[in-house]
């Protein structure tokens, strides 16, 4: 996971929440992985950013959390996209580039 993205990306996408998601939720469930810089929440879409401090915490905390059940949702966790721009943010934004 650490080389499926640049040395610098610290931002993880989690998506699949059906159940309601709030930014307490995301901070309880992953602050165990290190200190959080910024958490965006989408309510609407079901899915948020966490932007942590390092990229191991990062990494660690998509290794965790992928496919597994928070809030009674199954959630997956990807990189997200460094530059904080919510419009171009998603799992397959780097995949749609490339084409």
């Amino acid at each position: 996971v650490y080389a499926q993205s640049s040395p610098t990306n610290c931002t993880v996408y989690c998506g699949g929440f059906t159940n309601g998601i709030t930014e307490d939720l995301i901070n309880k469930t992953f602050s165990q992985f290190g200190t959080i810089q910024d958490v965006r929440v989408f309510k609407d879409k079901g899915y948020a950013f966490i932007k942590f401090t390092t990229k191991e915490a990062a990494t660690h905390a998509i290794e965790a959390t992928h496919n597994t059940e928070i809030n009674g949702s199954i959630v997956k966790c990807f990189w997200g996209k460094e530059n904080g721009d919510p419009n171009s943010v998603g799992p397959n934004a780097n995949q749609q580039a490339q084409q």
